[in-house]
């Protein structure tokens, strides 16, 4: 280690306990914190697309997702059999999926999908996430 490079203290206390099918830490821990209720912007490669967005839990996901458009179908449901309301994805310390808010998808030499508004929800598997970058992209019009 270089002289001027400093040292940096940490624990594992620091680092949320999320283990994913990547075995990408950096990827596990700002999945960990955005299960803590934190949006992150962030950039993900998914099979040679770019899809880009904020990083959220997958409680927010499904909150946004059931009170979204699906929400008429989710309250007949529940009118129809009470226990929908109290299940939930299935519980696993290997966590599989990703989600995302306001995600637009880009593709080289096209306009981002959709090219109007904020964006939309998406869900997608952690393990065809072949690189990701801390930050979230936007067209700029001039």
């Amino acid at each position: 280690m270089e002289e001027n490079t400093p040292k940096i203290e940490t624990d594992a206390s620091d680092f949320p306990d999320v283990k994913t099918e990547s075995g990408d830490f950096i990827l596990e821990l700002l999945i960990g914190i955005a299960e803590k209720d934190n949006a992150i912007p962030i950039t993900l490669n998914v099979g040679g697309l770019i899809v880009s967005g904020f990083l959220i839990s997958q409680a927010a996901y499904f909150k946004e997702f059931m009170y979204g458009a699906m929400y008429r179908q989710y309250q007949k449901g529940i009118e129809e059999v009470p226990a929908l309301a109290e299940s939930k994805e299935a519980e696993s310390s290997l966590r599989q999926f990703i989600h995302l808010r306001n995600a637009k998808i880009f593709y080289p030499g096209q306009k981002p999908i959709p090219g109007e508004g904020d964006g939309f929800l998406w869900r997608g598997r952690i393990a065809a996430v072949d690189g990701y970058s801390y930050e979230r992209l936007d067209v700029r019009t001039e």
